[in-house]
């Protein structure tokens, strides 16, 4: 999906993120202190407004490489990839032509279907990129992206279970994108 305005540019980007997180999840079950890192992929339908202002779209796909519950390994090759979508804003503040900086915040929500339930978990996401543009409009960024889960659940066959979160994930971002002028 691409979203066009008529007062700035549109375009797409797909970036790479490595995460790594850790916190505590809550449920009536009980508690359970995690860690552990996954890859992303992030694809943006962005709008640029006036130079300054960002609105965009963006979803995606996690996959799961290690993780840790209450200090025990937990095998992950066989989880299958997570997707995710979401909507956030941002400020771009040029340095010279073609380069700027970046700081934006998001909202997603992401669902992984195991062994027959399915989770969902929704983030707080603020990311700091740096963008470099070519005059042909192929952008390449780099970055740093905090994120945080607000709430999650799990609907399973005996029924849904909410879940609470304290914790946070740091990612690198690198990525490709293309602006329309």
């Amino acid at each position: 999906m691409i979203l066009f305005s008529a007062f700035g540019g549109s375009g797409l980007a797909v970036e790479t993120l490595y995460r790594s997180k850790r916190g505590t999840v809550r449920s009536y079950l009980g508690t359970s202190d995690y860690q552990g890192t996954e890859l992303e992929l992030l694809l943006t339908s962005r709008t640029v407004v006036d130079d300054l202002y960002v609105f965009n779209f963006f979803g995606g796909f996690t996959k799961a490489l290690s993780y840790t519950s209450n200090g025990s390994d937990i095998d992950v090759s066989s989880v299958p990839l997570g997707w995710f979508y979401g909507a956030g804003n941002a400020i771009q503040v040029p340095f010279t032509d073609g380069s700027a900086a970046e700081v934006s915040v998001g909202y997603d929500s992401a669902y992984l279907q195991y062994n027959g339930d399915e989770s969902r978990v929704d983030h707080l996401r603020i990311g700091l990129r740096f963008i470099q543009t070519s005059f042909d409009g192929l952008q390449f960024s780099l970055g740093l992206e905090y994120s945080k889960p607000l709430w999650g659940r799990v609907s399973a066959d005996t029924g849904i279970v909410k879940y609470r979160y304290t914790g946070s994930a740091f990612a690198v971002l690198v990525g490709i994108g293309y602006q329309s002028w």
